[in-house]
């Protein structure tokens, strides 16, 4: 987990197997392949989580809520989230949910391939299972495909913004400096975080 300021705008960014909540006024970043990233939030208490998981189960079940391995496999991915919104004071009631990720990258590196190893797939039919299963509201997704995505949960509205990362050239290239775009659907809704528009370079409100 890394935290940037960024003109002022605390930004945290997580990586795969974390997750992070927060009743403070920062955004939540990550950049996804065939992972996938649950954001949840409560509309009442202002609170907002993200998780970021690689794989949907543990076969091997090698793996516990309390194993440092845990936030890697969306079976506990999902679970740590919730628990540690309820913490700060959410209601599991009162949860919604944007999904995003699970692109088959690997499709646009070595062509077709069978969909049992098409491992975002997976990932995407596992988070909206749950997600149906624990009788949390899926407000938007933003899945599946052969690009990845960088995205940044904004709590103030509880937007997420997503910049599509065509290669692996471009994702260390964003990763560095990302080049300041918009789209005409997401221009009322930059507002709040015309502060970090030099950061994103095709965004769109979900």
């Amino acid at each position: 987990m890394q935290v940037q300021h960024i003109k002022g705008i605390r930004v945290v960014n997580i990586g795969p197997g974390e997750h992070y909540t927060s009743a403070e006024p920062e955004i939540i970043k990550t950049l996804l392949g065939s992972c996938v990233a649950v954001c949840l939030f409560d509309p009442v208490s202002n609170l907002i989580g993200m998780n970021h998981f690689l794989l949907a189960n543990d076969k091997l079940q090698r793996s516990s809520l309390r194993d440092p391995r845990a936030g890697y496999y969306g079976v506990h991915a999902m679970e740590l989230l919730i628990n540690s919104l309820v913490k700060l004071g959410a209601k599991k009631s009162r949860l919604k949910a944007k999904v995003f990720g699970g692109a088959n990258v690997l499709k646009t590196i070595d062509g077709d391939i069978p969909n049992h190893y098409d491992v975002g797939n997976l990932n995407v039919d596992f988070a909206l299972a749950f997600l149906t299963r624990e009788r949390i509201p899926i407000v938007s997704t933003d899945v599946r495909g052969n690009t990845g995505r960088i995205i940044y949960f904004d709590p103030g509205d509880f937007s997420v913004y997503r910049n599509d990362i065509e290669s692996p050239d471009d994702a260390e290239l964003l990763a560095q400096k990302p080049t300041l775009g918009r789209t005409k659907a997401a221009q009322a809704k930059l507002t709040k975080i015309e502060k970090l528009e030099n950061w994103l370079n095709e965004v769109r409100d979900l």
